[in-house]
């Protein structure tokens, strides 16, 4: 089972049926709301048996940051004690309330660095214990979303993710991430409202864009909670 954490509600896959969501809202943005509503979402799908939860982090919870090529930075002590400077700079949250993931360091690539909420993951553990259900991945958007690009993508590439109210672009250029930030989504029918590479991929609720990006889906088949990506290019 593959469980969405999103701005407002949850959202899962009916174990019976991976092409069928179930959805709960939520009230606030806290850790006991969360908890409340996955509490029920726990009760609506029944823990028994061998139940093995994935979990995907909205854009909400996280914070992403592209660490620039550095050789130095190949040592990871030194590219986390990077990360941390820089969200300090970045970002108004308290350091102390998110763990840092570190994507694979890449002769002269740039590194993605996520920073996860500390405290719901803590709470999504202990209630799963409670539960007696097992967890598999706890990971961002971004990486949930990043498996499900093609295997090669182009040289050239703007790559959006779109959560609600939020969308992270990432570009890509000759194969390597050049830029990525998270910027407000208010009006998604009018996405994307940036100027975007010949070849754009968007990964979004499905029926929650415009009609032309409606028309591009890469594989429904692969749809999880919802989402699809879609291919298209200016």
């Amino acid at each position: 089972m593959t469980l969405f954490i999103g701005e407002t509600s949850l959202a899962w896959e009916e174990p019976q049926d991976g092409l069928m969501t179930a959805r709960i809202a939520f009230k606030g943005a806290e850790l006991a709301d969360v908890t409340q509503a996955l509490a029920q979402a726990l009760e609506s799908v029944g823990t028994g048996g061998r139940l093995v939860v994935d979990v995907v982090l909205g854009l909400q919870w996280c914070r992403h940051l592209l660490l620039p090529w550095d050789e130095r930075l190949v040592d990871g002590e030194l590219a986390g004690s990077m990360a941390w400077r820089m969200f300090t700079r970045c970002f108004a949250d308290p350091p102390e309330a998110f763990t840092l993931l570190l994507s694979q360091s890449r002769y002269r690539g740039a590194q993605v660095a996520s920073f996860v909420p500390g405290e719901l993951i803590a709470g999504l553990k202990r209630l799963f214990a409670v539960n007696g259900i097992s967890h598999g991945r706890i990971e961002p958007l971004l990486s949930f979303a990043w498996r499900q690009l093609p295997c090669s993508v182009e040289d050239r590439a703007s790559v959006f993710m779109v959560d609600e109210s939020r969308v992270l672009r990432i570009e890509i250029e000759t194969g390597w991430l050049t830029a990525l930030d998270v910027r407000p989504c208010s009006h998604p029918a009018d996405f994307p409202p940036w100027e975007t590479a010949a070849s754009t991929y968007v990964y979004a609720p499905e029926g929650s864009l415009s009609a032309y990006w409606s028309r591009h889906p890469v594989d429904v088949s692969r749809r999880c909670f919802d989402y699809v990506l879609y291919a298209g290019g200016q």
